[in-house]
């Protein structure tokens, strides 16, 4: 392995130092490493052009589940595989803890490793002409359109395959893959999936309805999300990364993408053992943390 990617969260101090511990033990095994503009210059490396993306064979992603998710946004466009060095508080989608640096280290760069790839959803806006009037974006965990102002509610149709399955009045509706399920989806009530399942998840959000519950449907069919009676305007996320305004005129297409993420694995998964620890985790710390 000649060359690899390095990204962590700029706005952790841990993360930073973290990441510079790696640059350092990269550098002494001779690769040549990069990193994203933002922190690149912290650890004393490259940015990398794309051409030169290209080349890594591998990146390194040192934070929590949302730093993977931004991490993903960039990575998938090559496919290139990730590993994940927890320094958050739930890590469902983390290979293992900063102490195990050295470890993984050692079996990257001697490609002691399997890759798992997990299906991410695309999506675009389109008007009611069929006129697409965005480009394609692409999520790990979900796609939701969201109400846009703290007061009234979102009017959202849901279509499955040009047919209305759904008519909420909520805050939002998201549309999850399996890896999605234990994300936002389950905090709003959605099942959690096996992520080996194939298939997509419609949660709806905080419906004003006691017969509004979530269902899965098959991933090679098309959901669409509209709210074209919703005067104060909605708007669409992307792994609760970043959104857009969409108008009472557009809905938003999403699908099955044909990229994955591709996730190094250093030894065999165990879903449900890790899905029971991370629940156990996740309960224990919200039951003891104070609030600020």
């Amino acid at each position: 392995m000649q060359a690899v990617y390095v990204i962590a969260n700029r706005h952790k101090d841990q993360g930073l130092r973290c990441a510079r511990e790696m640059v350092q033990r990269l550098h002494e095994r001779k690769i040549q490493v990069y990193a994203p503009d933002e922190i690149a210059a912290e650890l004393g490396v490259q940015t990398a052009a794309f051409s030169q993306e290209e080349g890594c064979e591998a990146a390194f992603v040192l934070g929590g589940d949302g730093t993977i998710l931004r991490a993903v946004q960039r990575l998938s466009i090559l496919q290139t595989p990730m590993v994940g060095l927890n320094l958050g508080s739930l890590g469902f989608l983390t290979e293992a803890s900063q102490g195990a640096m050295p470890e993984i280290v050692d079996k990257v760069l001697g490609r002691a490793f399997s890759v798992e790839s997990r299906m991410m959803l695309t999506a675009h806006i389109e008007e009611k002409t069929g006129q697409v009037v965005s480009r394609e974006y692409y999520a790990l965990n979900e796609f939701g359109l969201f109400r846009r102002y703290m007061g009234g509610v979102a009017s959202v149709v849901v279509r499955y395959q040009n047919q209305v399955v759904g008519m909420y009045d909520c805050d939002g509706v998201m549309v999850a893959t399996p890896t999605g399920s234990t994300a936002y989806s389950l905090s709003a009530g959605g099942p959690v999936v096996d992520p080996q399942v194939q298939c997509m998840l419609i949660t709806p959000v905080c419906a004003h309805s006691l017969n509004a519950r979530p269902f899965v449907v098959p991933d090679n069919g098309v959901v669409t999300l509209a709210a074209p009676t919703t005067r104060q305007g909605v708007m669409v996320a992307v792994d609760d990364a970043f959104r857009m305004p969409v108008m009472p005129s557009q809905h938003v297409v999403i699908r099955k993408s044909e990229k994955k993420a591709n996730f190094i694995r250093l030894s065999e998964m165990d879903f449900y053992k890790q899905l029971g620890k991370k629940l156990t985790q996740w309960n224990h710390t919200s039951a003891m943390e104070e609030p600020q």
